[in-house]
């Protein structure tokens, strides 16, 4: 197991500051290689004990371990493997979703969408990234669409219904996260219809949602590249409009005849 596989086994057990030092690291990898577990530590506005702490959770001695077996890794995937690899690994993930849209498996989260009330979109992380594309192509289509922060969650608009969606975007699900237990307390009468987009089957936050849409990732794919799940989940969102699109128009037709 390389140490790309390990994080993302791992990946799940972070805390919000294990999150801070991996979004750091796997924004640029040559930090590390750079800098010191002290320097580090001080560009990211954390303790030092905290860089240790997120390298031996990994299972290593200390940031020298971490530090070279990160280089090991890169450097045998750029011998064994290279760009041309990446990107076939990126187009089998395309290919997996393209194949479920042109099934249906995405209908019907694009109908609901269609004729939803009000769309709340949220993402942990990178995840919200796609989650912020979601709400903006929704509201160029002339769909009511908002982002909410993750850590707005809990202060739910009163007037929310169950003729709204609340999707939220998370690759593996984050611990330091209690879970949106939130959604539970709203009536159920006034509770929108909820879908969790992930990659995880076993995403923790799993049973405070109604659904649970699965995409395909490097982990779940056994990919021999790491793909960015960001990437993926854009490209997703991509497919989706395109389906909402699609039943917008044919309910203007339904509704001119």
């Amino acid at each position: 197991m390389n140490i790309f596989e390990l994080i993302e086994l791992k990946k799940p057990l972070f805390t919000r500051t294990d999150m801070q030092v991996y979004d750091k690291i796997f924004e640029n990898n040559e930090i590390v290689f750079r800098k010191s577990s002290a320097q580090l530590a001080k560009d990211l506005n954390l303790s030092q004990a905290s860089i240790i702490r997120f390298c031996k959770k990994l299972g290593f001695e200390g940031y020298n371990d971490f530090r070279f077996s990160l280089y090991d890794a890169i450097h045998s995937s750029d011998e064994k493997t290279g760009l041309s690899s990446k990107g076939e690994c990126y187009k089998k993930l395309i290919d997996l979703i393209s194949a479920a849209a042109e099934k249906g498996d995405y209908d019907q989260f694009a109908e609901d969408i269609a004729g939803s009330g009000m769309v709340y979109c949220t993402g942990m992380h990178r995840s919200s990234l796609p989650a912020q594309l979601l709400s903006m192509e929704l509201t160029l289509l002339g769909k009511r669409a908002v982002f909410l922060r993750d850590d707005l969650i809990a202060s739910w608009p009163k007037d929310i219904s169950n003729k709204d969606i609340f999707v939220c975007f998370s690759e593996q699900g984050d611990p330091s996260r209690r879970g949106y237990d939130s959604l539970l307390q709203i009536p159920e009468e006034n509770r929108p219809e909820t879908y969790l987009i992930c990659m995880n089957a076993k995403h923790p936050l799993r049973k405070q949602f109604a659904h649970q849409i699965l995409l395909p990732g490097s982990t779940n794919q056994n990919l021999p590249e790491r793909v960015e799940p960001s990437g993926v989940f854009i490209a997703f969102v991509d497919f989706v409009t395109n389906i909402v699109v699609n039943k917008m128009r044919e309910e203007r037709e339904d509704e001119n005849q």
